[in-house]
């Protein structure tokens, strides 16, 4: 048998161009809503990235601040360990205030002091010093003005103290000397010299001498105990 087909062309044709058109139209939308998911998606990653730049943006502004900062602060300690260095080169560790205090403290009311001398020497040179006093500075700690005279030597060094004045007899000395010598502040305590001499009341005249009393004139050396010996 023979089908007989009673359609006509055209209407297949058209059939088949509908269906083909809808195809198309189906494959373009399918597109279009894989393109509208890939903007999305490429959006939120390009906000991302951009977020992340500003975030390492501000952590570099940070880092660069920290940075500055921190050789400030670097310079700041050099400047400062320089002159923490020069401090500990010129600190000479000896407290005058202190010692004159200690001097007060064992000099009893027969005894009247005249002078009071800091005589600084670098370890280096101490036994070693010429004629000419290399080595030594010699620094007055009783003086009318309160100045110190000379300049002290730098870094390291020890004080010899020389103490002069008089005492109403020999053994007002000798207790000084032994007082001076079971006190902490003070070791190597030698008599340097004690003779008679006599003194005149405040206003009287050079030739008028009958006035005049007999004491005992002294010099004291010893040195300050502010440093150790191996």
């Amino acid at each position: 048998m023979k089908d007989i087909d009673f359609l006509p062309d055209w209407y297949t044709s058209g059939k088949r161009r509908a269906i083909a058109c809808r195809t198309q139209y189906l494959a373009l939308a399918g597109i279009l809503a894989v393109m509208v998911v890939w903007n999305v998606v490429v959006g939120r990653s390009v906000t991302n990235a951009e977020a992340r730049i500003a975030e390492m943006s501000l952590k570099h502004s940070q880092v660069d601040e920290a940075s500055k900062e921190y050789e400030d602060l670097r310079q700041q300690i050099g400047e400062l360990q320089k002159q923490a260095s020069t401090v500990e080169t010129v600190d000479s560790r000896v407290n005058v205030a202190s010692v004159l205090a200690e001097l007060s403290y064992l000099t009893d009311e027969s005894v009247i002091l005249k002078k009071v001398n800091l005589v600084a020497e670098k370890f280096a040179k101490v036994g070693r010093a010429n004629n000419r006093g290399g080595g030594r500075s010699i620094v007055r700690a009783v003086r009318a003005s309160g100045r110190a005279s000379g300049s002290l030597p730098t870094g390291d060094v020890r004080f010899k103290i020389l103490i002069g004045g008089i005492a109403a007899e020999g053994g007002d000395v000798m207790s000084l000397v032994s007082r001076l010598e079971d006190s902490e502040y003070f070791f190597h305590v030698e008599l340097s010299y004690c003779r008679n001499s006599k003194v005149r009341p405040a206003g009287q005249s050079g030739g008028d001498k009958s006035g005049s009393t007999e004491v005992s004139e002294f010099e004291i050396s010893c040195y300050l105990a502010n440093y150790e010996e191996p």
